[in-house]
């Protein structure tokens, strides 16, 4: 993740953060993985990493997304499964939902997975890099904001 966020022409400024130029998050205990900055200097992002089978928690979306506005960037959810509030993020908070179709996880743990696959049917892939329907769907996203 870190890798395409830095090919995409971002600087990461922080990581598990809750404060961003000066201003930091005090309405809860919550931070978001990383906060980045496009080499343009017109979009400064706070992504949140989920990469669970199950739908991230309403109230910890709505905290991360206030906590977004406040700090002043735009939100990307980098998530399997986030349809529910698609429309949230993008309409009203400007932001992105970045989706991926499987649960990933990383070299080494390719008989895990398969194990995962064939006993429960899950969707999980072991991948080195994001796949590029993803990818390209996050550089017209940026593309178009900045």
């Amino acid at each position: 993740m870190k890798a395409e966020v830095r090919a995409q022409g971002f600087k990461i400024v922080g990581e598990s953060a809750n404060s961003y130029n000066s201003r930091t998050w005090t309405e809860t205990n919550h931070n978001l993985d990383f906060i980045a900055e496009h080499r343009s200097g017109n979009l400064n992002i706070g992504i949140e990493v989920k990469n669970t089978l199950s739908l991230i928690d309403k109230k910890e979306l709505t905290t991360k997304l206030d906590m977004c506005r406040y700090l002043e960037i735009r939100p990307v959810f980098a998530t399997r499964w986030i349809k529910p509030y698609m429309y949230l993020i993008t309409k009203d908070y400007s932001g992105f939902s970045w989706v991926f179709k499987t649960q990933m996880y990383p070299l080494g743990l390719e008989k895990l997975v398969k194990e995962i696959y064939n006993g429960l049917g899950l969707p999980v892939s072991v991948r080195t890099e994001l796949p590029p329907k993803s990818v390209r769907l996050f550089e017209r996203w940026i593309d178009a904001n900045t």
